[in-house]
């Protein structure tokens, strides 16, 4: 059906009426710049409350909108001096994960306080407000970790790495049978040394006896020398050198009160030509001290000669004998004899 002219007229009307309005609604809508002074003002200074409450990420994105190019040039100014402040405050910290086997891991889903913090690893720096925050890690087909840290202000880059996973178990190694061992890895329990195999010797007491009788004298010792072969070839044990000691004080003490005897005996000859009968009471005296130095002379002889005689044979033992047996022996001096005795 054609147009007519009266329709044609109304349609144009209309559309004229619907621009005429929509410019009006337009010019309505946009802000005065009185509006757009009061938001920059008003956004710098809720930025700079946030700052001070140590909401920096909060502060941040409020200092964005007051330095907009529309905002008066004083508040500008105010809000990027406040930008610097806050990025310098601003902590960041640098995350990491592993699996168990020390392998690197970056599908892992960082949540910080119960809300979305990261969804990838990617080995980058995090800004994050300072304070104590709760992280959990995820990554698919591993056990979650959870960890809590302290951040502090300013704090930049910090690194904070975790394990995700149970450690791999560690293989421990049967015991392996000691008749397949080599020879150089068995152990051999030699167990508690033997006395004869000591390195150390310590000779049985020696305990002369002197018996007086006739003039004469007998004395027995018996010992055990230890003989192995073992037992410090390199030097002679102490009980030889004790026994050597108590061998020479004997002679020398025998040697001296024997040349007090002769010398005595020289004087008591003088006195008696004719025997003990002979002589004079005043010689009694002598008589009797010429006995004592005898019998003393003959005791410290046999200690002396027992002494040296043990030392002696003691030593040579010690050295080239390969058993440990008990050597008993006997040393005696008489008035008309001296010797020693004994089992070998």
């Amino acid at each position: 059906m054609p147009m007519t002219p009266l329709r044609r007229q109304v349609l144009v009307v209309s559309i004229l009426a619907s621009a005429i309005l929509s410019s009006t609604h337009a010019i309505a809508a946009s802000p005065t710049m009185e509006d757009i002074k009061d938001r920059c003002i008003a956004a710098s200074e809720r930025a700079q409350e946030l700052r001070r409450i140590s909401k920096l990420q909060e502060a941040r994105i409020l200092v964005g909108l007051c330095m907009d190019a529309a905002c008066p040039g004083p508040v500008m100014e105010d809000c990027t001096r406040l930008l610097v402040d806050v990025d310098a405050a601003m902590p960041t910290i640098v995350l990491a994960a592993q699996d168990a086997a020390g392998n690197d891991l970056s599908t892992v889903r960082v949540t910080m306080d119960g809300q979305p913090f990261v969804d990838k690893l990617d080995g980058k720096p995090l800004s994050l407000n300072p304070g104590v925050h709760h992280f959990v890690f995820e990554s698919p087909g591993l056990p979650s970790v959870e960890k809590s840290w302290v951040v502090s202000q300013g704090e930049k880059d910090r690194r904070e790495r975790v394990v995700l996973g149970n450690a791999l178990p560690i293989a421990v190694a049967a015991p392996v049978p000691a008749s397949v061992l080599p020879p150089s890895q068995l152990q051999i329990d030699t167990g508690p040394l033997s006395p004869a195999a000591s390195t150390s010797t310590s000779p049985q007491p020696m305990a002369p006896v002197a018996q007086p009788a006739n003039m004469g004298m007998r004395l027995s010792a018996e010992t055990t020398v230890p003989m192995q072969g073992s037992a410090s070839k390199s030097g002679a044990p102490a009980g030889v050198f004790i026994a050597g000691g108590i061998g020479v004080s004997g002679l020398l003490t025998g040697a001296v009160t024997g040349v007090l005897a002769l010398s005595k005996a020289s004087s008591l000859n003088a006195e008696c030509p004719h025997g003990n009968t002979s002589c004079p009471s005043s010689a009694q005296r002598d008589i009797s001290d010429l006995r004592t130095m005898e019998t003393a002379t003959n005791i410290a002889l046999g200690i002396g000669i027992g002494g040296v005689v043990i030392a002696s044979i003691w030593w040579l033992a010690s050295g080239h004998s390969e058993k440990a047996s008990r050597l008993p022996m006997a040393a005696w001096m008489g008035a008309g004899s001296a010797g020693v005795g004994g089992s070998f």
